[in-house]
């Protein structure tokens, strides 16, 4: 699952391939001893930890045992939440090590924001067979009752601005199957800092 999804984004977004990021899956004992019990995000099916600074830093990736296993029978929204949350763990994991090893800024906003743009365009392009379905995690109301009022802001906005960023690059892009100019786009919004995404979309 995880390396299907990093091939897919590395291969759209055309940067080099990285380590496998399997090799950086943690326990969730780890996520608790870093974060403490009553952290926000102890009880969260995916969590991304950073240790050190640029260019010096370390990256472990915690996705909760039910993402990584199948349970059958499994309907659509079930499949569908499953690799999504991985994928959005990938995406976290390759923006947040790509920006560090350029020594470049990023925002908690600009990564939730790229992560729900990956899993979207993932779903409807790079996991045929699977049956996902692209909308679940911009539309369905998403479960923030555990975090602080900033972190639910922040959720929030990065999905409504996802919403909008990628439901404008179907209407411009897929109605015509150009996927070519798609991907071109793609690949232009990834490589822009937090701001200039923002401009580019619209601000909140």
């Amino acid at each position: 699952m995880l390396n299907h999804i990093q091939k897919w984004i590395e291969s759209a977004y055309r940067f080099d391939a990285q380590a496998p990021v399997s090799d950086f899956l943690i326990e969730h004992g780890t996520v608790l001893s870093y974060l403490g019990k009553n952290h926000p995000l102890a009880r969260a099916e995916e969590v991304l930890l950073m240790t050190g600074t640029s260019p010096n830093f370390r990256l472990g990736l915690y996705l909760h045992p039910s993402i990584l296993r199948s349970a059958e029978p499994e309907d659509a929204h079930r499949r569908s939440h499953r690799w999504l949350t991985a994928a959005e763990g990938v995406s976290h994991w390759l923006l947040l090590s790509n920006k560090l090893r350029r020594r470049h800024s990023v925002t908690h906003l600009e990564m939730e924001l790229q992560g729900e743009v990956d899993k979207f365009f993932f779903a409807m392009l790079g996991a045929e067979g699977l049956g996902l379905v692209p909308e679940y995690h911009l539309e369905r109301p998403a479960d923030l009752k555990t975090l602080t009022e900033g972190q639910h802001s922040t959720y929030e906005t990065a999905r409504r601005l996802a919403n909008r960023y990628c439901h404008r690059l179907m209407k411009d892009y897929l109605c015509g199957r150009c996927y070519d100019g798609l991907f071109e786009e793609l690949r232009r919004f990834y490589r822009l800092s937090h701001w200039q995404k923002l401009k580019s979309i619209g601000l909140p």
